[in-house]
């Protein structure tokens, strides 16, 4: 088991512990390599009914934490600082588009570092899951892709991730590397993969999975929300309203033969029907976006600003045409 930093030490996710046996966090030196020692005073292990659920990460002064909704139970919550303290949280947003939730402690927050949401994304690069057992390796394997959600039918900007520890629970980790936020997780499967360079060179009995040096193997992998969507929604958690905006035009499309995204519903109201686009247009370019298919148009819109202009190139029954929307917000 390749455990970076020891787990809540003392404290177990076990509904008869009681709180005042947790002790402080016992820091290894792998674990200070990652700077482990300065971000533990940012985290918070939150727990419903005495179970820990998952690891929350200060992103404002004011008491502010960003946590997976998957961690939270309630409007009311215990949660566990790192000397093993417990602290009353309270529920206050839940963005559905990325599964994260907003919590917030009963006191301010002094000489804990706030965590930032991550600016880029760098193919090979490890961060760091934490989990109430520890930080565990995570490779960033893409650049960022559109995912669909299942449960909403919605588009996700997402980073395909490797998990070096496939058994763990990542639904509720904190994504990290250093002081940066990267996101939380939308799903883990298996998947056959042919190479995956700075986990595969490392020695086996590190942790990592037992795959073939040489040929292809399988390896299990995680979708986590893209930077371009935990930056707007720790910039919506910080606002006065704690409202994210997500843009959206009100539209639903699918590829078209001829390329391009092809609109399939058109929402009363919308700001795509106050721009007068109809079912049956043709979208082919979104502000400086070119777009050839129905990833693409999701990929463009999720760039745009809420309550902005933006020129829509379109083809109607074989004619390019052009009109101007004004973006509106996605209500979950």
């Amino acid at each position: 088991m390749s455990l970076l930093a020891p787990g809540w030490q003392g404290f177990q996710p076990q509904a008869t512990q009681s709180a005042s046996l947790a002790k402080p966090l016992r820091v290894e030196a792998d674990a200070d390599k990652v700077g482990w020692s300065t971000l533990k005073p940012s985290l918070l292990m939150v727990r419903t009914d005495g179970v820990v659920r998952g690891v929350a990460g200060l992103i404002d002064a004011r008491g502010l934490y960003v946590v997976s909704r998957y961690a939270v139970r309630g409007n009311r919550i215990d949660a566990v600082d790192y000397e093993g303290q417990t602290v009353k949280v309270t529920l206050l947003k839940v963005d559905e588009l990325s599964d994260l939730a907003l919590i917030q402690r009963d006191t301010a927050v002094t000489g804990s570092q706030i965590l930032e949401p991550a600016s880029e994304i760098k193919v090979g690069e490890l961060i760091y899951a934490v989990l109430p057992d520890g930080m565990f390796r995570v490779e960033l394997s893409s650049t960022e892709l559109i995912g669909v959600s299942t449960e909403r039918r919605r588009t996700v900007p997402v980073i395909r991730i490797a998990l070096e520890q496939p058994e763990q629970n990542y639904e509720t980790a904190l994504f990290v590397r250093g002081f940066q936020f990267y996101g939380g997780l939308s799903s883990v499967r298996t998947e056959l993969q042919q190479s995956m360079p700075s986990l595969r060179e490392r020695p086996s009995q590190q942790g990592f999975l037992n795959q073939s040096q040489f040929a292809p193997g399988f390896l299990t992998v995680g979708y986590m929300t893209s930077p371009t969507l935990s930056n707007r929604v720790v910039r919506g958690f910080r606002s006065p309203t704690r409202t994210v905006a997500h843009p959206y035009l009100g539209c639903i499309c699918r590829d078209s033969l001829s390329g391009g995204a092809e609109l399939v519903v058109v929402e009363p109201g919308s700001a795509a029907e106050k721009a007068g686009l109809r079912v049956g247009d043709v979208l082919v370019r979104i502000g400086d976006y070119s777009v050839r298919n129905q990833y693409e148009y999701a990929r463009a819109m999720f760039k745009q600003v809420p309550n902005t202009e933006l020129r829509i190139d379109f083809f109607r029954q074989g004619v390019r045409r052009r009109t101007t929307a004004v973006v509106g917000t996605l209500a979950d």
